[in-house]
């Protein structure tokens, strides 16, 4: 299950089912972009959205590398058979971006923000998961709710303490073994150490790759327990893009001003 939350304004979880749908349409979509509708229920008090189901592509979207047009064909009654069967609602919409970072494209954000505003859709605060990355070096997601009059907002990934010590443990890395307290002063100490040049790996070494992911988690886990959650999106996703150019130093100095 994926968890994202705003203090104190949203929180969306994304069911097992609804994210193995999501993922399986990714992993098929042969490097072009994908997507569908999210559909689900708000919890009985309205504190937080239920995405229990994903879609795929309807039939007349329209796909590309870079690019990605949901179409309509089936969807209307997808939603009728789904409100009459157990209440169920269009909660938003999920796009898929091939081997690059899970940052919504300026596209993107209009049309959430027509769907924000639109009656047709009888969804004034819309949902908009992206998703990132690959399966080889990993999924990245990113979650925001489209507010009809005052924009958008990003929520944070959120995790218990035992979910995020099951996420650090299961990379496969130096850096599996320890708590995530650890991880995280590791991390720092090691950050300083390679931006001084001290037993510093070359940019496509796989032991940096592997060094800079665990980071990347170390540093998201920090921000969300500290009081600044909400930035955590944003930073992972820059870095991750460094990660992706090859950029270490830019990376590095990134980590170093973000974990000091």
């Amino acid at each position: 299950m994926l968890e994202f939350w705003s203090p104190g304004a949203y929180a969306v979880d994304v069911s097992p089912r609804a994210l193995v749908s999501i993922l399986a349409a990714a992993e098929g979509s042969l490097g072009v972009e994908t997507g569908g509708i999210l559909l689900g229920r708000y919890t009985i008090h309205g504190e937080a959205a239920v995405v229990e189901e994903a879609s795929g592509p309807p039939k007349d979207s329209r796909r590309g590398p870079r690019t990605f047009w949901r179409g309509v064909a089936g969807v209307r009654e997808r939603l009728e058979n789904l409100w009459e069967d157990r209440g169920g609602y269009y909660l938003g919409e999920w796009h898929y971006h091939p081997s690059s970072p899970a940052v919504p494209s300026g596209c993107d954000l209009n049309e959430m923000a027509k769907v924000a505003g639109s009656p047709g859709y009888s969804c004034p605060e819309p949902l908009l998961l992206i998703v990132g990355g690959d399966k080889g070096l990993g999924w990245e997601f990113s979650m925001r709710v489209f507010e009809d009059s005052d924009g958008e907002v990003v929520l944070a990934r959120r995790y218990s303490r035992a979910s995020l010590q099951d996420r650090l443990q299961a990379r496969p890395c130096w850096l599996s073994s320890r708590t995530v307290a650890d991880t995280v002063g590791v991390t720092t100490k090691t950050v300083r150490r390679w931006r001084r040049g001290i037993n510093s790996p070359t940019p496509c070494n796989r032991q940096w790759i592997e060094f800079l992911l665990d980071a990347v988690d170390a540093l998201e886990t920090s921000l969300y327990w500290s009081s600044a959650p909400a930035r955590a999106p944003q930073v992972r996703a820059q870095l991750l893009r460094l990660i992706r150019d090859k950029e270490p130093q830019d990376a590095l100095r990134l980590l170093e001003d973000r974990l000091m």
